[in-house]
Formats: structure tokens, C-alpha cells, sequence
């Protein structure tokens, strides 16, 4: 079986407690698996197997929950990325850090 790169994809959110993160969990998670469901449901493989989507254990509001994300992308294999988040606000300061892997940006 071939060994093809998969698709990260990263919820990220204000990382601000006591109110404003705590509103927005469920909603950005639910993105993420959302796009999960949709690429894996419409893009394939060469070998015509449905192209896996790896998401980040838990939303991303800050560094540490950042590189957290980042080791798992590299142990999963993970090509490219998308980050999700329901506000757009948080791209420069939490867009990941590998600069080899491609980036997207999703928001709703």
C-alpha cells in the first residue's frame, strides 16, 4: 500500500479563557471535521482510495497547543494543511511553523 501524504487540518481559535474560547470550541472543532468529511468524501488518491484527513487533538489557541498539532502532523505524514476558524483573525500569529508544509485557510 502506498504510503500517501495526508491532509492535516487545523481548528484554531481566540485562545482567550472565561468565555470567549470556551464559546467557540464545539463550533471550530465541528468545522474541522466537516472539512474532513467533505475532502475525504470528494478527493481521492491515485490509487483511487479516499484521501485520509488527520485533525489536530483539540483546537489550537495558542503556541504550545500549536506544536502539539505540528508533532502530530509530522508523525501522521501530513503533506498540506488547512486551518479552520470560524473568525479569520488568528492567521499570522498561529499559522504553523513548518514552512515546507502548504497552508490554507478556512473560515466560515
Amino acid at each position: 500500500m502506498a504510503n500517501y501524504p495526508k491532509i492535516g487540518i487545523r481548528p484554531t481559535i481566540d485562545g482567550r479563557y472565561g468565555g470567549v474560547r470556551e464559546s467557540l470550541e464545539d463550533q471550530t472543532y465541528g468545522m474541522a471535521e466537516n472539512a474532513a468529511k467533505f475532502l475525504s468524501e470528494n478527493l481521492k488518491y491515485p490509487n483511487g482510495s479516499p484521501v485520509e484527513c488527520v485533525i489536530s487533538d483539540g483546537c489550537i489557541g495558542g503556541i504550545a497547543e500549536a506544536a502539539e498539532c505540528a508533532e502530530k502532523f509530522q508523525r501522521e505524514n501530513v503533506g498540506v494543511s488547512l486551518t479552520v476558524d470560524p473568525l479569520l483573525v488568528l492567521w499570522r500569529r498561529n499559522n504553523g511553523s513548518n514552512a515546507a508544509r502548504s497552508k490554507s485557510r478556512l473560515g466560515l
